[in-house]
């Protein structure tokens, strides 16, 4: 049940990257970020996980270690899915869901 429900929140993370992208300043477009998950937890056992991450470095398996992507082996990788529209990013992560969810 959490890995369904964990796959529909990156599915609507994917939408709102894609929808967002082109706002982020082109002059850290190389630069990778460090994921960020945000617990909540109220009184009445609800929970809420927020991860805000660099999908397409994630897919193209671009480690933290990388400052530049261009740097990467697996750049060309890269620039296809920061280029791809939202549903095609989407539909790449969705090929990948399983190796992340698996950790």
């Amino acid at each position: 049940m959490l890995k369904r429900w964990l796959l529909l929140l990156i599915r609507v993370l994917v939408l709102g990257i894609g929808l967002t992208a082109p706002a982020f300043n082109s002059a850290v477009a190389h630069e990778v970020q460090p994921a960020i998950v945000d617990l909540s937890f109220s009184e009445d056992g609800r929970y809420r996980v927020e991860i805000a991450l660099n999908l397409e470095a994630l897919i193209a398996e671009i480690g933290p270690n990388v400052k530049n992507t261009n740097d990467s082996e697996n750049a060309q990788d890269y620039g296809v899915l920061r280029a791809a529209e939202p549903a095609k990013l989407q539909k790449a992560f969705e090929g990948f869901s399983e190796k992340f969810l698996g950790g």
